[in-house]
This record gives structure tokens, C-alpha cells and sequence, in this order.
């Protein structure tokens, strides 16, 4: 496909309505296209190309509503993934192909995603059910006429012999002796047990464990201090072992980095650090994707800076955004829309 392949998972809703989630998604894609979302998803075919789904709409893209795509998952969170809800004509299609997986396309995005079905599987909405449902009862009248049929011909069947019987009865006497047997020999082990600490043999055994526990704890003392300088050693370390964090720009594949990351469930404040160091280090496309997903999503502060450095009025200024007055509008707009903020009502006014 020649395209960067992300995960993902569709989760049922209700029969006939599911929620698919694009890990990432809200990274990958402007907001600005949601007005016209198209989307085109295909059965998961291992290694080789995804094939088209039978029943899928003539045409390929499908446009979903904007109301029906959003950024903050089901408790209202901003998590970098986007969350797009599906109808009944769509989940009737994915709840017949399901077992495989799906392939998604987003119109004009450099992406895929992979996503399974997670949790309960997904059901056809009712009406879509309703018009199997009397070649379903008939299927089971034929049943019954043949379950009907089976009984009278074990009906039919001579009744097994007295032989076989017999043979029943002995083996079950047979089994009762060597239950018993075994009750006995377990009950016999046991009181051995007992009795075996009273030998002489067993105190002996139980100096030579003294000795041993005695010899042990010499040995202790060194293991706790070879701990205590293998414990110093590991905290000579912990500046390294930071360096490796998933939200650090020691990765260099954005999308692997932000993928990690957000698995991580990182804390608002380190997303917003990881934002300032990939402008401070002149990686302008995951910064910006930072910036402008968390500004949109209630970082005042941070819409507020990305205002500042689009203002051709602020001397401040950062080579990955360049000066343009209608942006700043923008993100300026984004400020006050969290609530009043003198800086950014003045310079909203200026730039009018």
C-alpha cells in the first residue's frame, strides 16, 4: 500500500452502532476537514492487499457527518486518538466480515490503520435481522421433525444385554477396592510423617539445618552489600534511563514517537514539554502537530505562544511557524475562548 500503517479497534455500541477508534488520528488530520470526512474501509488480508468488502457502498469513500467524529474519547478526554461513531449501515456491513480485522483510508491522508474488533462483537441492527428470522424458523421446524425422528429410532434400538451389565458391576466394585486402598496408604504416609521426628536420625538432620541457616547468614551480610553497590550503580544510571522515555526526542520517527508516548497516558505538562523541545529542536512537523492538537483541545497557554509566534507585530518568533496575521486571529480566538485574557484581547485588536 506504500502507506505508514497505524492500529486501531472498533468497539460495539449498541446492535447496529459501533465506535471506531484511530489511534493517533486526531495528530495525523486536520479538524478542518472534518466538514468532509470521506472514509473507505476494506477486510484485513494478512501481507497482501486488502480486499473490498461485498457489501460495501458502490463508489468506494464514504462520507461520515461531522457530528459523528470527535477527538476526546468517551469520558471527554483529549488522548491524541480520533473517535469516529458508525452507523447501522456501515456496522452492518463490518458486523459480517469481523473476524479478520479491517483496513481503514481516510481521503487524502498518508495513512492507514489496522483495527480488530475488541470486547462483545458486533451485531446487525434489528430491522436489518428481522428478515432472516422466518427462514430461521423454518430451519427449526425442520429440526424438529428431525430431532422427532432420531428419538423414535433410539427408541427402535434393543435394550443392551445383561452381560454388559455385569461387566459395569464389576468394575465399579473393582475401582471401590482401590479407592479404599489408596485412603489407607495415604492415612499410613501421614502417620509416618508424624512420627518421623521423634527417630534419631531426623534430630540429627535438624542440627545439620541449624548449621546450614548459620553459615547462611554470614553469607547475607555479604549479598546486602554487594545489593547496596549494585543499588548505587542503578542510580548512576537513572539520568540515562530518562533519556529512553517514550515521550522523549530520543526517537526519531515522529509517528513511532508520538504512537509510544501516548501509550504511555502521559500527563498534560509532559506533552506540553515535549512540544517546546521539538520546537527548540527544529522539528517542525511534530511540534506543530503538538501545538496546534493541544491549543485546540483547552491549552490556553499553549495557543497563546503558537498566537505569538504566527503575530507579525511580536518580535518573538520560532522558524517552524511562520508570520501570518490571520493565523494569529486564530489561535489569539482560541485564547479568549477559554476565557478572558488581557495579552491576547490586545493583541487580537491590533492586528484588526
Amino acid at each position: 500500500m506504500g502507506q505508514e500503517i497505524l492500529e486501531g479497534s472498533i468497539i460495539k455500541l449498541a446492535p447496529g452502532k459501533s465506535l471506531l477508534c484511530l489511534n493517533n488520528g486526531s495528530l495525523q488530520l486536520d479538524p478542518g476537514t472534518f466538514e468532509n470526512f470521506l472514509i473507505l474501509i476494506k477486510q484485513f488480508n494478512g501481507t497482501k492487499e486488502p480486499l473490498d468488502l461485498p457489501s460495501w457502498p458502490q463508489g468506494g469513500y464514504v462520507n461520515i457527518p461531522a457530528g459523528s467524529i470527535s477527538t476526546q474519547n468517551q469520558d471527554g478526554v483529549y488522548d491524541g486518538s480520533l473517535y469516529i461513531r458508525l452507523d447501522d449501515e456501515i456496522t452492518n456491513i463490518l458486523a459480517q466480515y469481523q473476524r479478520l480485522g479491517f483496513i481503514i483510508l481516510i481521503k487524502n491522508c498518508n495513512c492507514s490503520w489496522r483495527v480488530q474488533v475488541v470486547g462483545d462483537e458486533l451485531q446487525a441492527s434489528w430491522a436489518s435481522r428481522k428478515a432472516k428470522e422466518k427462514p430461521a424458523f423454518a430451519d427449526e421446524g425442520h429440526e424438529e421433525i428431525k430431532a422427532e425422528a432420531n428419538f423414535n429410532e433410539a427408541k427402535a434400538e434393543p435394550q443392551k444385554n445383561t452381560d454388559k451389565s455385569k461387566l459395569k458391576m464389576i468394575l465399579m466394585i473393582a475401582g471401590g477396592v482401590l479407592f479404599s486402598a489408596l485412603i489407607i496408604l495415604i492415612i499410613y504416609f501421614l502417620f509416618f510423617r508424624n512420627s518421623a521426628a521423634n527417630l534419631p536420625e531426623t534430630q540429627e538432620l535438624l542440627e545439620q539445618s541449624a548449621a546450614e541457616i548459620s553459615s547462611d547468614g554470614e553469607e547475607n551480610t555479604d549479598n546486602s552489600e554487594l545489593n547496596l553497590a549494585q543499588a548505587n550503580q542503578v542510580s548512576g544510571n537513572a539520568g540515562e534511563l530518562l533519556q529512553s522515555s517514550p515521550c522523549s526526542l530520543s526517537e526519531s520517527n515522529d509517528a513511532l514517537l508520538l504512537k509510544n508516548c501516548f501509550k504511555s497516558s502521559p500527563a498534560p505538562d509532559v506533552l506540553e514539554n515535549l512540544a517546546y523541545e521539538a520546537l527548540a529542536a527544529k522539528r517542525c512537523d511534530l511540534a506543530k502537530r503538538l501545538l496546534s492538537n493541544l491549543a485546540r483541545n483547552g491549552n490556553a497557554k499553549l495557543a497563546l505562544q503558537f498566537a505569538k509566534y504566527a503575530d507579525p507585530n511580536v518580535q518573538e518568533e520560532n522558524s517552524c511557524i511562520k508570520k501570518d496575521a490571520e493565523s494569529a486571529k486564530y489561535w489569539y480566538q482560541k485564547v479568549l475562548d477559554q476565557g478572558d485574557n488581557a495579552e491576547a484581547l490586545s493583541a487580537m485588536e491590533k492586528l484588526k
